[in-house]
């Protein structure tokens, strides 16, 4: 008699170990849930507030952005997660980043848009004159590979982004590959010294 009870007993304990384990899950992933739709929000008023003045500040917003859409994916991942409501920040989001998309798009259209990238070519030219020491030099070396990486990661984001017309697409990366130009000679003129 006492063996049925203890397998009753150890039955019910397993199904209050498992409710407790599912309520816990549920708990979690509707506090995770939370978290990121204010995270979203939070991007979101950024968004709304930002002067897109500077590619720099619009480079920032597109790549936290598609940072936020990884973390939303993200939540399908855990169990007895509200999929509507992922569904409805995923489509947010991908509104948000097709908006700085497009501004991104027009910014790097303007003329002046690549200006602070041949200001920064401009300056390690004007350094290489003044240099007299392997350290200079290095500093000079760093800073070269520095703005090389920033414009990589332009050209990244520029092939990234919806662009329906090539034509914009080829203008902006010659302006790119100009600089990129420039900056080869600022090194070429380093290795001569």
């Amino acid at each position: 008699m006492s063996v049925p009870l203890l397998q009753i007993k150890d039955i019910a304990s397993t199904a209050i170990d498992e409710f407790i384990k599912v309520k816990e899950q549920k708990r979690h992933s509707v506090q995770t849930l939370q978290q990121t739709k204010e995270k979203v929000d939070n991007l979101l008023l950024t968004v709304r507030n930002a002067r897109f003045d500077s590619l720099e500040m619009l480079v920032k917003l597109l790549a936290e952005t598609r940072k936020m859409q990884g973390e939303v994916i993200e939540l399908n991942s855990l169990k007895y997660m509200d999929t509507e409501a992922v569904e409805e920040l995923k489509s947010v989001l991908q509104s948000t980043a097709a908006k700085l998309s497009d501004k991104t798009v027009e910014y790097l259209l303007r003329q002046e848009a690549l200006i602070p990238y041949e200001e920064k070519v401009t300056e390690q030219r004007s350094a290489v004159d003044s240099v007299t020491k392997v350290i200079d030099a290095n500093k000079i070396e760093e800073n070269c590979k520095a703005i090389s990486g920033e414009l990589e990661l332009l050209i990244d984001i520029l092939n990234s982004l919806k662009i329906d017309d090539t034509t914009q697409t080829t203008r902006i990366i010659e302006k790119i590959s100009l600089i990129f130009s420039s900056l080869n000679e600022v090194r070429a003129q380093l290795k001569r010294r």
